[in-house]
């Protein structure tokens, strides 16, 4: 069993309007870090990831500048989609000359993590998982990994996704671009740190091997579990649990622990 700490996590919803705002102005970043190199060319799922770890550091008690050992895991869905299938049907027009050369670092599957690592200057292991409607799941196993290695001081989580999903049109054809009120980006943010016994706040276990004990997860869901992470705790009622299967004999249990409390670790203020 792998157990860590959830010391922060938030969940942003992003229209065009907003996304045109998240481009020039993300949150919080680290001082000499400018978002307007770093986001130009970004896809627009890199941008509400960034913008969901910028607000869940501003929400906790994590300090931006001290996550530099940490690890990074990225879960886009469908990254890039409607902007590749743009410029293949350019590129049927003019060849390669009609391609911008932005497309391939910054619509990959690693894209998210690499963009997201450079904001913070993080210099753990930074991947994208998944890159399908399931990737957030794939993201927490890999989470899991890279957290029961023990080497790291702790892991950031990020999921992103479109809803409803920009499927491109019919071949030959380029997509129209997002509009509001009908498409909006989601982004879920997670901060997993080491365990500490003094830790007070929610804890999550990764299970392998069978089912829950207790009771069999629901289907993973990212947004349920940044939502169920996002009620306020409360002293004068017994501590929620929740449980997800990940699939593949895996379960994810949450557990609240009183309020957050303890002292500082790595990447979190003193």
């Amino acid at each position: 069993m792998v157990c860590c700490r959830a010391v922060a996590h938030s969940l942003i919803w992003a229209g065009v309007a907003e996304l045109s705002a998240l481009r020039r102005q993300p949150g919080r970043l680290r001082a000499g870090t400018s978002p307007v190199p770093l986001l130009r060319h970004a896809d627009d799922q890199t941008v509400v990831g960034l913008a969901a770890v910028l607000l869940a550091i501003e929400g906790s008690d994590l300090d931006a500048d001290r996550f530099s050992p940490w690890g990074l895991v990225a879960a886009p869905r469908f990254p890039g989609r409607a902007r590749l299938a743009a410029a293949f049907a350019q590129y049927a027009v003019d060849g390669a000359w009609g391609v911008s050369p932005h497309l391939v670092p910054h619509d990959s599957l690693h894209s998210m993590a690499g963009t997201i690592s450079q904001a913070l200057k993080l210099f753990g292991p930074n991947l994208g998982a998944g890159g399908k409607s399931d990737g957030a799941r794939e993201a927490f196993l890999a989470a899991m990994a890279l957290l029961g290695d023990g080497r790291l001081p702790g892991v950031w989580v990020v999921a992103t996704g479109w809803v409803p999903e920009l499927v491109p049109g019919r071949p030959g054809v380029v997509p129209a671009e997002p509009g509001p009120p009908r498409h909006q980006c989601w982004g879920v943010a997670l901060a997993l740190a080491m365990p500490h016994p003094d830790w007070r706040g929610p804890t999550m276990r990764f299970g392998v091997g069978g089912g829950h004990p207790r009771e069999p997860g629901a289907p993973f869901d990212a947004i349920a579990l940044e939502e169920w992470l996002a009620v306020p705790s409360d002293e004068g009622r017994p501590p929620r649990h929740a449980y997800w299967s990940l699939g593949e004999g895996v379960w994810i249990e949450l557990e609240e622990v009183g309020r957050p409390a303890g002292p500082a670790m790595q990447g979190e203020r003193s």
